[in-house]
């Protein structure tokens, strides 16, 4: 079970330094907008007859209408928000995150008309509000993912557009066997594979559109930096993995196991994978 004040107060913690430490977290937000904008450009007439919606008396609006309404859910410091509003400088786009601090940064950003603090489980909308409702990266951290993607499918107006990015099962491979090696560990943070995601996805009732699931390979100079890293963007190698902990001398030697077994190409560094999934859906 998540511990929902824990995270929250793990990403309030790390609202200043996130956004100098989310190399990652960026450039998978400005893929997810790529494909966001490719669907409603496509909308408009490039993809066939395949991409129209199924209630024909709710049309999905075109690239340029003033009328679209996006929301992104658990948006963090605004990557993604920022993105899609350049694509599309005529929607209206709000954000909602569980961490108040993120919510401020995020509103130094351009491109939001409203931010409000909310959890994915439980999103403070009436039904049918958005015609697309996008997240970047947050899922993994929700405790009932079929919960969240019902939110969003309650949300969403027929014919809209679910768009999302969340971490599959092989993200951190590297770092997990490193420290089951050396301490120890258990993660309480089950992540599930394309086939799971696209099974809630319909069981929600939406029709899948695409899934991806893309490998991000990042160079890290050591494991410290790693660890630093996920400590400032709020996902604490501490938080992610339960054992003897990360600290001191155990640190020190999963460092050296970690820099024999995956080591980078040219033996600066170290190597971190990250698994991610984009998954778009369209509601009937």
């Amino acid at each position: 079970m998540m511990d929902k004040e824990r995270i929250k107060k793990s990403f309030s913690r790390a609202a200043a330094t996130y956004d100098a430490h989310s190399g990652l977290q960026r450039e998978v937000a400005s893929l997810l907008a790529e494909r966001i904008c490719a669907y409603i450009n496509g909308y408009a007439g490039a993809m066939g007859p395949a991409w129209t919606p199924a209630d024909a008396t709710a049309p999905f609006p075109g690239p340029s209408s003033q009328a679209m309404t996006v929301l992104d859910v658990g948006c963090g410091t605004g990557w993604v928000i920022e993105a899609v509003s350049r694509a599309l400088p005529d929607a209206r786009i709000c954000g909602s995150d569980i961490s108040l601090a993120m919510l401020g940064k995020a509103r130094e950003k351009p491109g939001a008309t409203a931010l409000v603090a909310s959890d994915c489980e439980a999103l403070p909308f009436a039904d049918k509000s958005f015609d697309v409702i996008a997240s970047s990266l947050t899922y993994q951290w929700s405790g009932d993912l079929r919960a969240s993607i019902r939110e969003a499918v309650r949300t969403l107006k027929p014919g809209g557009l679910f768009a999302f990015s969340t971490l599959g099962p092989s993200t951190l491979r590297e770092l997990y066997e490193r420290c089951s090696s050396v301490c120890g560990y258990s993660i309480p943070v089950e992540l599930k594979g394309p086939d799971e995601i696209r099974g809630l996805v319909e069981e929600a009732g939406l029709e899948a559109i695409t899934i991806e699931n893309i490998r991000i390979v990042k160079n890290y100079p050591h494991l410290m930096e790693l660890v630093r890293t996920l400590k400032n963007i709020g996902a604490s190698p501490n938080r992610i993995i339960r054992g003897r902990g990360l600290s001191g001398a155990l640190l020190k030697e999963a460092g050296r196991a970690y820099a024999e077994r995956h080591p980078a190409p040219d033996g600066a560094g170290i190597l971190a994978t990250y698994d991610v999934i984009y998954l778009l859906a369209r509601k009937g």
